[in-house]
């Protein structure tokens, strides 16, 4: 088990994982909304790679979950439905929120889907508006969340 940072050369798997999290996991929405939401992905638009902003969790060489961290913001987590309640996210998220923090003064910002929301309240986020993403003519539904500052 280890965190990484993700290469060109993952970005058809994170494609795939992301397209498998969303329609395994993301129950919470409509399948309009997803299909919505999925539409038009391809792995070249995973552009964090690029940037060295994202990382991947492998298990015996496997990639099981990725993330997507900025300065300020955790733009992703998501995991395998395999690998979901296995501890992949928490290890994703602890992960990503020091990363976040690096250069940035203030709390971190997650926009959460919704059925993220109770995980990311678990480890000390706080939801503090509902919002949408937009995503080709469909409004996903979202939670704006904060790191709680200690």
């Amino acid at each position: 088990m280890s965190i990484r940072l993700a290469t060109k050369k993952d970005a058809q798997t994170i494609h795939d994982l992301h397209t498998e999290s969303v329609t395994g996991l993301c129950n919470l929405y409509s399948n309009e909304i997803i299909e919505g939401w999925l539409k038009g992905r391809t792995p070249d638009g995973y552009k964090g790679i690029d940037k060295n902003e994202m990382y991947v969790y492998e298990i015996a060489g496997r990639i099981v979950g990725f993330s997507h961290v900025v300065p300020g913001e955790i733009i992703a987590i998501f995991v395998s439905p395999d690998h979901a309640r296995e501890g992949v996210g928490t290890k994703l998220l602890k992960h990503a929120i020091p990363l976040a923090k690096r250069g940035w003064d203030g709390p971190v910002k997650i926009k959460a889907t919704l059925n993220a929301v109770p995980f990311y309240e678990s480890l000390g986020f706080r939801k503090i508006a509902d919002s949408v993403s937009p995503r080709n003519g469909i409004e996903i539904p979202i939670a704006l969340m904060n790191s709680v500052e200690e």
